[in-house]
């Protein structure tokens, strides 16, 4: 059954190379009790770990059944240590939190067996040595002899072929040694037993079979055998015997029991793991209450904030739908305004009068609508004190709802104030800055005084036309009848500078005030009342309609009041969040079918809020998150740690594990059973202490403010967090697993 030919076996210390066996030749018979004997040193130790598959030989070949074991991987030890050892150790290496019951069942962890196919087997070999009411023990509760002969019990119960002790009596009197001779006598009467002893006494007593080594060599055996193998019949395959892998149940139930003996560094363990779980819980728990608050502000406002479609307005930072965002890169020095060539890159405009009779005509908006309010901008005449007309587009009425920042000055409180809005980087552009007259071709920058002392003249559209012979003549040719006008038009005073933080581009801003005077004025004229009221086209005389159609509405632009289906601005006022959004799926259908100059841009004011709000909170957790995360990988390290110190305490299990036919992969699945377990605690821990937070911040938050739910923690940020713990404690817990399988089950039974 087992040959062993020309085996040699060297240990190499530092650069020195000592051989330990030399041509070791034994064939042994199926069934005897064979005793090596020897002195310290002599290698008989060495010899029957390499019969056990312990260690491995540098020369000649183990055969099994024939088969050479010269081309084995580990995995053939392993299935090997499985199925053909069982060990006896001289100092038992039993597994101390672990029962007897449990000790003797660590053999039967890589079999198939049920758990009462694995009961009778285990009370039966308890039976067989005497041990049937020690069931239950710990090893710490019992005698030398009765340790033994559970060891014995443990080697006997997957009903090895061979059953190898090292020094079995070398720990135990006379009579407990002569017990266990006695015993493995008995089992040597089915199988091979082979002793490594040095007392003679008992050998020659007890054993069939007296093998004596010295110096490495075999210098004597008292009853050898003879195999009937020849080198051409060797065959150098592998057994056919299957492996066999430890279950993951096993795996994790030998974890558990080792935890559970440790139980207050476990503890410690998972509150250390758990203190990353609770940041990210938290900071998680805080992020979906105050989204979930924006959401509902976002829900609850929605009639307050309409969706807003204007002819001409600005882009406040990418917050008008389907535009871009160009921000002007100048930069000035404190309390100076510098010079800028842009010149309303960020004006978008739309085709509104098209839109506004999609809606009139369709009457799909007013489904969803509580109200669509037009709005109308008058024309502004305004000129410079030198009577240069400005540009209208340079001008902007100030929105009730704007944020604004008072640079220098303050703001307008009456209808004919006006401020400048300058842009982040203190800019104002070149055609401003001629509007209001003070540019100087030497100079690229002016103090706050030389712009606020500018003053320009307002004059009503009106104003143009001059009665004569019951028909109005357009004198805006006329250059001395137009100064006369600006010189007695209304002046317009700038008293601020201002910083509008929704708008990219600079402007001459205005209250509504003027507006409201304007259409009031022209509403009090004679051609006003002529030509509106009465609506009598012919009335007018020498107008240049240049761009227009003749068409009465254009004859009311003309005037500067407005044109009756193409309003500056459309504010749709939605019923409810749901309307809203079907709004906005209209507003979507229509551009679907424009091409892309008339696709209409909107604004909503309230959801621009809510992205920037998230925005901003987006980056607040994410800078919340990455502490939390230093404290994951703090606890990280700890578990790290701690896994080791595990791996070292547990050398001998692991040694115990490998002896009989557990693989490096069965090792590292127990460790990772562990990490898990750890992991699992840790997820639980954290979940549990941040519930318990965020219970007290959501009462003080509501208590303070009348915010319910600050802090929400979701299932699913529960089961992902627990997925975090485990998976950091596993990987954590990789380094120190792996280098448990990676060591020599030799090596591993030789520590102490």
């Amino acid at each position: 059954m087992l040959e062993l030919k020309g085996i040699y076996k060297s240990y190499r210390i530092d650069d020195l190379s000592i051989e330990v066996l030399k041509n070791i030749n034994i064939n042994f018979r199926e069934k005897e009790f064979i005793s090596i004997l020897g002195a310290s040193g002599s290698g008989k130790t060495t010899l029957l770990n390499i019969i056990g598959g312990l260690d491995s030989y540098d020369k000649g070949d183990l055969l099994i059944d024939g088969f050479s074991t010269s081309k084995y991987l580990d995995k053939d030890w392993d299935n090997y240590r499985n199925n053909r050892i069982g060990f006896v150790f001289q100092n038992y290496n039993l597994i101390d939190h672990l029962s007897v019951y449990d000790n003797i069942k660590v053999s039967l962890t890589l079999s198939n067996m049920n758990k009462d196919e694995i009961d009778k087997k285990i009370k039966d070999v308890l039976d067989k040595v005497g041990l049937i009411n020690y069931i239950n023990k710990k090893p710490n509760t019992l005698s030398g002899g009765q340790m033994q002969r559970v060891a014995i019990a443990r080697a006997l119960v997957n009903n090895p072929d061979i059953i190898v002790a090292d020094e079995p009596t070398g720990a135990l009197d006379s009579k407990t040694s002569k017990e266990i001779m006695k015993l493995l006598g008995n089992v040597s009467k089915d199988k091979l037993v082979v002793m490594v002893t040095h007392n003679s006494e008992l050998a020659s007593k007890y054993s069939t079979r007296i093998i004596n080594i010295e110096d490495g060599a075999i210098i004597s055996d008292t009853n050898p055998y003879k195999s009937n193998h020849n080198k051409d019949d060797i065959n150098i395959t592998n057994d056919t015997k299957s492996n066999k892998s430890m279950s993951f149940i096993s795996a994790f139930m030998l974890s558990l029991y080792n935890l559970l003996t440790k139980r207050k560094r476990t503890i410690i363990t998972s509150i250390a793991g758990s203190i990353g779980i609770i940041g990210i819980a938290i900071v998680l728990a805080l992020s979906n209450g105050v989204n979930k608050y924006i959401k509902d502000t976002e829900v609850n406002s929605v009639k307050d904030y309409p969706i807003i479609i204007e002819r001409k307005t600005y882009n406040v930072f990418g917050s008008i739908v389907n535009s871009d965002n160009n921000i002007d890169d100048v930069k000035c020095k404190k309390n100076r305004v510098c010079v800028s060539d842009d010149k309303n890159s960020n004006i978008i405009r739309n085709n509104i009068k098209d839109f506004k009779n999609y809606i009139d005509i369709t009457k799909k908006f007013s489904k969803y609508a509580l109200d669509i309010v037009s709005s109308y901008d008058v024309d502004l005449n305004v000129y410079t004190n030198d009577y240069k007309k400005i540009n209208s587009d340079n001008f902007k009425e100030l929105a009730s709802n704007n944020y604004i920042e008072v640079v220098y000055g303050r703001l307008p409180e009456k209808y004919n104030e006006l401020v400048i809005n300058i842009d982040d980087n203190n800019s104002l552009s070149k055609e401003i800055l001629s509007s209001l007259n003070i540019t100087n071709k030497n100079k690229d920058n002016y103090t706050y005084n030389e712009i606020i002392n500018s003053s320009l003249r307002l004059i009503l559209n009106t104003d143009y036309y001059k009665k004569e012979n019951n028909l109005y003549v357009d004198y805006s040719n006329n250059l001395d009848y137009i100064k006369s006008l600006i010189d007695n038009g209304v002046i317009l005073n700038v008293v601020g500078i201002i910083k509008d933080n929704e708008s990219t581009s600079s402007y001459i801003g205005y209250k509504d005030d003027l507006t409201n005077y304007l259409i009031d004025k022209i509403s009090k004229t004679d051609i006003y009342k002529d030509q509106i009221n009465n609506r009598n086209i012919n009335l007018l005389n020498n107008i240049n309609f240049n761009d227009y159609d003749n068409t009465y509405e254009d004859l009311e632009k003309s005037l500067g009041i407005y044109e009756i289906n193409n309003p500056s601005r459309i504010s749709i006022y939605a019923k409810d969040y749901k309307s809203k959004e079907k709004i906005i799926d209209l507003i979507n259908e229509y551009n679907e079918k424009q091409s892309k100059e008339d696709k209409i841009k909107y604004s909503d004011m309230i959801r621009t809020m809510v992205r920037s709000i998230s925005k901003v909170l987006g980056i607040v957790s994410s800078i919340l998150i990455a502490f939390a995360a230093i404290s994951l990988v703090v606890s990280s390290l700890m578990i790290s740690i701690i896994t080791y110190v595990s791996v070292l305490e547990r050398t001998k299990e692991i040694g115990i594990l490998r002896s009989i036919g557990a693989s490096k992969k069965d090792i590292r699945r127990i460790f990772e059973s562990e990490t898990m377990i750890e992991g699992l605690l840790s997820g639980l821990v954290g979940i549990i202490t941040s519930l318990f937070i965020t219970s007290i911040v959501n009462v003080v938050v509501y208590k303070i403010v009348g915010i319910k739910s600050i802090a929400i923690l979701s299932f699913s940020n529960i089961i992902l967090l627990i997925i975090l713990s485990i998976s950091i404690n596993v990987l954590a817990g990789l380094r120190s697993s792996v280098i448990a399988s990676n060591k020599k089950p030799v090596d591993l039974l030789r520590c102490e």
